[in-house]
């Protein structure tokens, strides 16, 4: 899909998306479990050998503002933002959203399990008609956000 680009993967459990999303080696993925909920296991036992050289594996809270500042710039740089967060109650997909508009992010959002839950439900209703989101797809177990201003807003639903 991209080439010499960075994705950011946020809420990565085990870092299977990570090393879905890593498939094209030009591409550099940053890899964020939310908060070390597992503080005694060592990153290595929880994503396995660290020898895949385009993923950083980080363990960081990015929904703590001042933590959230940090990473701003790679935020901004990452041409697929992925979010797969738990748990499914979509406080954490709205407020992400929420700070990405408010940053001017231009790139691809992804949430993952947009139908997870009546919550998730509520959440993918209120990003679909923020007015800085510009077009959705629903492909049902994901949703696909642009906020490009060149797009108009349109919300598309596959079905297959």
């Amino acid at each position: 899909l991209y080439n010499d680009s960075l994705i950011f993967d946020i809420g990565s459990h085990l870092g299977n998306s990570a090393l879905a999303l890593s498939y094209n080696e030009t591409n550099i993925v940053y890899s964020f479990d939310l908060i070390d909920k597992i503080s005694s296991i060592k990153k290595e036992q929880l994503y396995g050998p660290s020898d895949i050289p385009n993923i950083k594996f980080l363990i960081d809270d990015l929904f703590n503002n001042e933590i959230r500042y940090k990473y701003k710039k790679i935020l901004l740089m990452s041409k697929i933002i992925f979010i797969d967060v738990d748990p499914h109650n979509g406080e954490m997909e709205y407020d992400i959203c929420y700070y990405l508009k408010d940053i001017n992010y231009q790139g691809l959002l992804i949430f993952d399990d947009i139908h997870w839950s009546d919550e998730m439900e509520e959440a993918w209703e209120f990003i679909k008609n923020h007015e800085r989101v510009t077009s959705t797809i629903d492909l049902f177990f994901i949703g696909i956000v642009f906020f490009r201003k060149e797009l108009s807003k349109e919300n598309f639903i596959l079905s297959f």
